[in-house]
């Protein structure tokens, strides 16, 4: 997969620790912030993007389509964030919000936007890739993502918070791929992070922030630093785009960020053995009271947790 021949590997506690410290140790002019995904195969996606993308009918590289595929371009995620947008506003009456905290309460509470969770606390993140109610991916390895904030050799994250927070995003007036371009949205140079008003409980809890970025724009210019592990092919649209929704150049963990001419900021992940999921999650529980009622302390939290619970049977109250 895209990010595995620079992945990290953990598969215990202490791995899991030390992969912390050392990345830390590494990158520490950089801020980090953390996701944690169930199932190591999945990309980087935003949730509005992977329904784009089935709703699309996207084939992934990996089963070798034939046709050239239709992944989601940013003209079609801006059309869906305005119809969501166009809901929220008129028939819900949320006319007095932003965009952005708009998108950032539908995302909290499993709507489809273009934002990516993460958390600025690393062990939040690891409780989320081995967080699985349902057990579905317990037979899978899971992932640890790392995004840097901004590449290496930039002083200091820019500040977006008065163009993020304006009535429409900024994005919607980048009309084609010149002007996305010229304002640096979507080529991997400008990835934003946004961190929200604590407006919910859950936010202040998960240390939360949003990553966000375009719609990759992928040109030859850009394309030539995301090259193979052989180091004699580049990939390409497709596989760049079935990775990640937005630009995520893998880089090593074991060793420091360097600056590059794009500007791209560095993204490392560690995959979590799937054998050391139950040890983390005890031990994150043990450590640091990290469940359920912890990372989701509101009552959209206590009904889901409701919708798993065995119930007693007719036969068990005799």
């Amino acid at each position: 997969m895209f990010f595995d021949s620079k992945s990290g590997r953990i598969e215990s506690i202490e791995d899991l620790n030390n992969a912390i410290l050392l990345l830390q140790k590494h990158v520490s002019n950089i801020p980090l912030y953390w996701r944690g995904q169930n199932n190591a195969s999945w990309g980087l996606h935003s949730k509005l993007f992977r329904l784009l993308m089935t709703q699309n009918g996207v084939v992934s590289p990996q089963q070798k389509p034939k046709t050239k595929q239709p992944y989601p371009t940013e003209d079609q995620m801006i059309q869906a964030e305005k119809q969501i947008l166009n809901l929220a506003r008129q028939d819900w009456r949320y006319g007095n919000m932003s965009a952005l905290e708009i998108f950032a309460r539908i995302q909290h509470f499993g709507g489809p936007t273009r934002l990516l969770d993460a958390s600025c606390n690393p062990y939040i993140a690891a409780w989320f890739a081995v967080y699985d109610p349902t057990h579905e991916h317990e037979d899978h390895d899971a992932r640890l993502f790392a995004l840097a904030g901004y590449a290496s050799g930039n002083n200091e994250q820019p500040d977006y918070s008065e163009e993020l927070l304006s009535r429409d995003p900024f994005w919607f007036n980048l009309h084609d791929y010149e002007q996305r371009a010229a304002a640096n949205w979507g080529t991997g140079s400008r990835r934003i992070v946004w961190r929200p008003p604590e407006y919910e409980s859950r936010i202040a809890a998960q240390n939360a922030v949003f990553i966000l970025d375009g719609i990759p724009i992928t040109n030859s210019r850009i394309l030539q630093y995301f090259r193979k592990p052989t180091g004699k092919e580049y990939w390409k649209r497709p596989d760049i785009l079935a990775a990640s929704s937005i630009y995520a150049k893998p880089f090593s963990p074991n060793h420091n960020a360097r600056p590059n001419q794009r500007n791209l900021a560095p993204t490392y992940s560690f995959i979590i053995a799937k054998k050391a999921k139950k040890e983390i999650r005890s031990y994150l529980e043990g450590a640091f009271g990290y469940r359920e009622s912890f990372i989701y302390p509101d009552f959209a939290g206590l009904a889901s947790k409701t919708n798993n619970i065995q119930f007693p049977n007719l036969g068990d109250l005799q």
